[in-house]
């Protein structure tokens, strides 16, 4: 009895070595460092991860300590480097690791980077098994005395989490404010600004589709597209924020400063009160609360926004996405090189993780669709509608050409789709009588690192063509709260110039930010006290169009503006 309880513990250690860390250590440190994105407090899967993970371990060590003597040890062993292996890749091997939901593609390791990675794996993994059958007297030692030891290691960060991390973690708080999505589809009987931020659309990605799919923007045929527009800052922050609030990037601020600017000047007082002043209804939907509140809350907005609501006590967890979501961004940290794929997690999975019953708001494309189709466009005659709409566009491939969630999917497809959306939106505008006077803008944040430049079309109330129209005019995303109070019939000069101020074939210098991080400048913490990837701005400056942009971007043409804190 005695030797099968000492089997059992030895099995024990080395099983509960890599299911602590990569099961409840790991996904517990990703969620603290994380906790705002995904909206949830720890309690929802903490304590199922721990009591899961003892129990699993113990039945799963009960199984091997009842396995022929060979075969355990060849087991054993082989997990004993896996879990020596799954540290050390935690540790020291994810330097340059792509930021999860960063890239629509995913993470993507060189041929040559992955033949190294796999090779350090094999070694230790090789080296572990040799030790259990060459040093057979040690090796019980080795393996538990190891594998203890680096359970101490993680359990220590394991324990400190509880004492570090923000009690936002650990408990909701009270009348906490957020976006209601209840008029997400209602539009006016009588005039409608509506604005789609398609997120990560870049304007070369839409020229291939169009090469590829005949007829993709047919649908479109009132609007006038612009195809040499300029994002001005590349990624979602902070790029969504400046569209929102119209207030220009200040690279030399905190975060948190920066947006607390945003809202709280006299050019956004006076782009808000306009809107109001012609009737509007100011809505917001986005799953990125942060980008646009910081570590703040939506008090900021108030008085701006008309679809702040509080939290009710109808939140609801999609439990089973968030233990998927947590495990997969475990796995990704903890896996080789060549398997990190495998475990990419799409930006759309957190924002589908809680909903509220009374605000449920639609960020993918499907979810968009589907309830648009399902639904309909409801009218509303009391008031005019300022409908922003950001969804996750082509920053995940998400979805196939009929606009349905699709594993695997590509981005022809997602483009596809995502027509396929807008046309239906458009058909459904026209058929309650609201299309003519209505001012339609599809767009994006932000395009894709060298295909930097947005897609950027415009459809003025009544405005009418017997065909689609092209400008190469040099715009940019600082011209869209301008061009919007244009279309409001005011003077917009307080607020820069408007896409219109700008002719075909003009040539203009604009200016790009991007984040970025350079290791010759000071590492700084993220906006929420976290460790930050990002440290500086490349500023790039060219004049012209795309090819002028990727010019100086693939040659490195840049200056560098060191970041007070970063977003990631």
């Amino acid at each position: 009895m005695k030797k099968k309880l000492v089997t059992f513990g030895i099995s024990y250690c080395i099983v509960f070595l890599n299911v602590f860390m990569t099961i409840i250590f790991g996904p517990a440190e990703i969620f603290m460092g994380n906790y705002k994105d995904f909206g949830v407090i720890y309690s929802e899967f903490g304590w199922t991860f721990l009591i899961g993970g003892i129990i699993g371990s113990i039945v799963i060590a009960a199984i091997i300590a009842l396995l022929p003597e060979v075969l355990r040890i060849i087991i054993l062993s082989i997990g004993f480097g896996v879990g020596v292996a799954c540290y050390i890749q935690g540790m020291f091997l994810n330097k340059g690791l792509d930021m999860l939901g960063a890239t629509a593609e995913g993470y993507h390791a060189g041929k040559t980077e992955m033949i190294q990675n796999g090779v350090i794996w094999m070694m230790i993994i090789v080296i572990a098994l040799a030790l259990s059958f060459v040093l057979k007297k040690y090796r019980v030692k080795i393996a538990v005395f190891g594998s203890l030891f680096l359970i101490a290691i993680q359990m220590s960060g394991y324990i400190s989490l509880f004492f570090t991390a923000d009690k936002e973690a650990f408990q909701y708080a009270e009348g906490e404010l957020c976006l209601s999505g209840e008029e997400q589809f209602t539009v006016s009987s009588n005039e409608n600004i509506i604005v789609f931020i398609l997120d990560n659309f870049s304007s070369e990605w839409l020229t291939e589709a169009k090469q590829e799919i005949p007829g993709l923007t047919d649908g479109l045929v009132d609007f006038t597209y612009y195809n040499n527009a300029d994002c001005n800052s590349y990624s979602t922050y902070p790029s969504l924020v400046r569209l929102v609030t119209g207030h220009e990037l200040n690279p030399t601020v905190s975060v948190d400063d920066y947006i607390t600017e945003c809202w709280n000047n006299e050019k956004t007082d006076d782009y808000y009160n306009l809107l109001h002043e012609h009737g509007y209804k100011v809505n917001v939907y986005t799953p990125e609360l942060p980008i646009i509140c910081g570590s703040k809350n939506l008090s900021l907005a108030t008085g701006k926004l008309d679809n702040i609501a509080q939290e009710s006590d109808s939140i609801q967890v999609n439990h089973k996405l968030l233990y998927k979501t947590l495990i997969k961004m475990s796995a990704y940290r903890y896996a080789p090189k060549c398997l990190k794929s495998r475990f990419n997690v799409g930006m759309n999975e957190y924002s589908e993780i809680v909903s509220y019953a009374d605000n449920v708001i639609a960020t993918s494309n499907p979810n968009f669709y589907n309830t648009l189709v399902e639904n309909g466009l409801k009218v509303d005659d009391s008031s005019n509608y300022y409908q922003f709409i950001h969804l996750n566009g082509t920053h995940e491939f998400i979805n196939d050409e009929n606009c349905q969630y699709a594993d695997g999917a590509s981005r022809m497809q997602t483009i596809q789709g995502i027509f396929l959306m807008l046309n239906e939106y458009l058909d459904q505008l026209k058929a309650v009588n609201a299309y003519d006077n209505s001012t339609i803008i599809i767009t994006t944040d932000h395009g894709v690192a060298r295909n930097m430049q947005p897609i950027f079309f415009i459809k003025e109330k009544g405005q009418k063509h017997d065909s689609a129209q092209e400008s190469n005019a040099p715009i940019s995303l600082n011209e869209f709260v301008p061009t919007i109070v244009n279309a409001l019939g005011e003077d917009y000069s307080e607020f820069g110039f408007s896409i219109y101020d700008f002719s075909e074939n003009e040539v203009r210098e604009r200016t790009v930010y991007e984040r970025s991080q350079d290791d010759t400048y000071p590492a700084v913490k993220r906006y929420d006290g976290g460790n930050a990837g990002q440290n500086v701005y490349h500023v790039y400056t060219y004049r012209g169009n795309l090819y002028d942009f990727q010019y100086v971007y693939d040659n490195g043409i840049y200056d560098v503006i060191p970041m007070v804190d970063s977003y990631f």
